[in-house]
């Protein structure tokens, strides 16, 4: 199952992508976002993929 992406804040210094941008992500790194972010969210993807969940979220698989 893909996980799904959306950028709610702030600003990317590398201009790769802007608030309300969605990108999805399988198993690769995507295409369309700079490597900061992607070193920011890897891990709760990885998380996700792996089907696992974090439990300050009220709704599993988020």
């Amino acid at each position: 199952m893909p996980v799904h992406i959306r950028a709610k804040a702030g600003k990317c210094q590398g201009g790769f992508h802007k608030i309300g941008d969605e990108i999805t992500v399988d198993w690769t790194t995507p295409e369309g976002i700079c490597l900061g972010a992607w070193n920011a969210l890897s891990p709760c993807v990885i998380t996700l993929l792996c089907e696992g969940n974090f439990p300050w979220e009220k709704e599993k698989n988020s």
